[in-house]
């Protein structure tokens, strides 16, 4: 004859729909599964938990993360669906994961979903970036298709509180030296200038920004004074991304279209074909836009990427005043009178 087993009310839950805790707690009904009275009656009686609490799933986590380099689809979705939903604080999610799930190329096969030192984990803010390291397992996981009570926008938000860190920020770049100067000439049709300058001066001017006339004058000289040259040798950088727990550095190349050099005031550019197709001309006047971009707001990282897609828009309308004038006004951005002689000083002397 098997006596009652008697045991801790606090290791008890009555339930545990997401079927996590089977091995951790006592879900009693598991043990009284068409009782409901009795299950009520434990919880009303003895304070018998309606379900695992935010401790019990902090707690389950660290288990994992000792026990486990893989978890299964269902117990990672199940998992972070409850974390979405209960709203931690971001201090709680900090100190409380060490380990972050990983996405891998055999997730979908039922491979499991791998759990990764979070100082080796990087969020994907940067697609070109990703493609560059899409075949190591550095990025954080989350299902695919999304589902409803876990999108991508929630997990990754969640993921940052953790303190899993874009990619953008943690990338290092190194760019490799021309080897044949002798080949590199100036570029037949130089890019810089008037309408790119007016569009970039309008841009600066903008009170809001408070970049000042000295400063707005030091940016615009060096842009004018930049010259375009043209080398046939492939543009090319060294992308280093490192994971401090194991050690480890990955790189990745990729070529680039253009490049500034801003010691010697040159930027170097590709040929372009005449014949070259749309996703070549994209690729060229993005490149443009990136390159200019970060030369003349080195000292503002913020305004990189807006006056960025200014740039390429103007590109693509080949800097035509009326179209320009057009753009800058719809932007709500003008050159003030005392800033036209930047212009003028500019290109009476090319």
């Amino acid at each position: 004859m098997r006596f009652p087993e008697y045991i801790d009310v606090s290791t008890c839950v009555v339930s545990d729909k997401d079927k996590l805790f089977g091995s951790h707690l006592n879900v009693l009904e598991n043990h009284y599964k068409s009782d409901d009275d009795l299950l009520d009656f434990f919880s009303s009686a003895f304070d018998v938990r309606r379900t695992p609490s935010v401790n019990d799933y902090y707690a389950l986590w660290k288990d994992w993360e000792r026990t486990k380099d893989r978890l299964s689809n269902h117990e990672c979705c199940a998992f972070w669906s409850f974390l979405v939903r209960h709203g931690i604080s971001e201090e709680l999610l900090s100190e409380s994961f060490s380990r972050l799930p990983v996405k891998t190329q055999d997730n979908s096969d039922d491979g499991g979903i791998l759990l990764s030192s979070k100082s080796d984990v990087f969020i994907a803010d940067d697609l070109l970036l990703k493609d560059l390291f899409i075949d190591s397992p550095v990025f954080v996981w989350y299902p695919t298709p999304s589902i409803s009570t876990l999108s991508q926008t929630k997990l990754i938000k969640i993921y940052r509180n953790i303190g899993g860190k874009d990619i953008s920020k943690c990338v290092e770049t190194a760019e490799d030296k021309f080897t044949d100067q002798t080949k590199v000439k100036k570029q037949e049709n130089n890019m810089i200038g008037p309408g790119l300058v007016r569009l970039v001066l309008g841009f600066i001017s903008d009170p809001s920004l408070e970049i000042e006339a000295e400063e707005r004058s030091t940016i615009i000289q060096s842009l004018v004074n930049l010259n375009v040259l043209q080398t046939p040798e492939t543009i090319s950088t060294e992308y280093t991304l490192t994971l401090p727990s194991k050690g480890e550095k990955l790189t990745a190349n990729a070529t680039k279209m253009m490049r500034w050099e801003r010691e010697e005031g040159v930027v170097y550019a590709e040929k372009m074909k005449k014949t070259c197709g749309k996703r070549k001309v994209l690729e060229y006047a993005t490149c443009f836009a990136e390159v200019i971009a970060k030369g003349v707001m080195k000292e503002r990282e913020d305004l990189i990427d807006r006056l960025s897609e200014l740039v390429k828009m103007a590109y693509f309308v080949e800097f035509d005043e009326e179209a320009l004038e057009f753009l800058m006004k719809s932007k709500n951005l003008q050159v003030y009178e005392e800033d036209e002689k930047l212009i003028s000083d500019a290109f009476s002397l090319k």
